[in-house]
């Protein structure tokens, strides 16, 4: 058997099945780090971790078992870095499993081999599988968070969702700022557009499409190659050039592309 899968078994039967914390405590270093499932679980030295297990171990005492798939490990002198699966069985009413991965770095401390750093995840599902971060969650993370937008003009005052503007223009004739409404409705405010676009680029459905234009991806019906306009769901009209309005149909691709089907 492995170094570090030796340690691992011995720490998670003393932990899970034997809930005994003085052998628990032997298999860490004073150096030890980690971080686990939760955005709770973080431990900056050894007395955190050994603290946070103890007020879990009293209620694990013949509740739980453990077993460990896919174990590798690799040496680098007096360090051990290994992967592994980790299935926690919690039996109750019925028996109930979880997978995790964990990575662990174990360290060679006055001849002893000690774990210094554990890191344990759960796969997250809403991941693509080419993606280096959760882009695509945190996208519809955002669409799907309500954000309201306070439109102060001189004699009127407007309480929107972001997603009720249909468009945005700057005019350089009245130095005005236009939101154009899907009720029909539109607000001039005594803005500079570059003050608007900067509070508004985090939001993906809002597309730019020339200095002084931001439109609605969500408020988008039709983009009319031939009459170069868009035609909005409320049957407003904005005239375009086609290459503006390939602009836009890329980007709707783009932030669309999971529930996007193309005929």
């Amino acid at each position: 058997m492995n170094i570090g899968e030796k340690i691992l078994k011995k720490f998670f039967f003393n932990y899970l099945i034997e809930n005994n914390l003085d052998e628990v405590e032997k298999l860490f270093s004073e150096s030890f780090k980690s971080v686990g499932t939760s955005q709770f679980e973080i431990a900056k030295n050894k007395s955190e971790f050994l603290l946070s297990i103890r007020n879990q171990i009293e209620n694990l005492k013949g509740k739980m078992s453990f077993y460990i798939n896919d174990y590798v490990e690799d040496y680098f002198g007096d360090l051990v870095s290994s992967y592994c699966e980790v299935t926690i069985i919690y039996f109750e009413e019925e028996e109930k499993k979880i997978t995790t991965r964990l990575t662990t770095v174990f360290f060679k401390e006055n001849d002893e081999w000690r774990i210094i750093n554990m890191h344990n995840s759960i796969a997250e599902i809403t991941q693509e599988k080419n993606e280096m971060f959760p882009i695509s969650y945190m996208s519809k993370l955002e669409q799907n968070n309500e954000t309201n937008i306070f439109l102060l003009e001189k004699f009127r005052r407007g309480f929107f969702s972001l997603k009720e503007i249909a468009y945005i223009v700057y005019s350089s004739i009245t130095r005005k700022t236009i939101f154009y409404l899907n009720n029909l409705e539109s607000f001039e405010l005594k803005k500079n557009f570059s003050e608007v676009e900067e509070k508004l680029k985090k939001f993906s459905f809002f597309c730019k499409v020339d200095r002084g234009t931001l439109v609605n991806l969500e408020s988008i019906k039709i983009l009319d190659f031939k009459e170069e306009c868009i035609v909005f769901k409320n049957q407003q009209i904005l005239y375009l050039s086609k290459v503006k309005l390939k602009k836009i149909e890329n980007r709707w691709k783009k932030i669309k592309k999971e529930n996007n089907i193309e005929l």
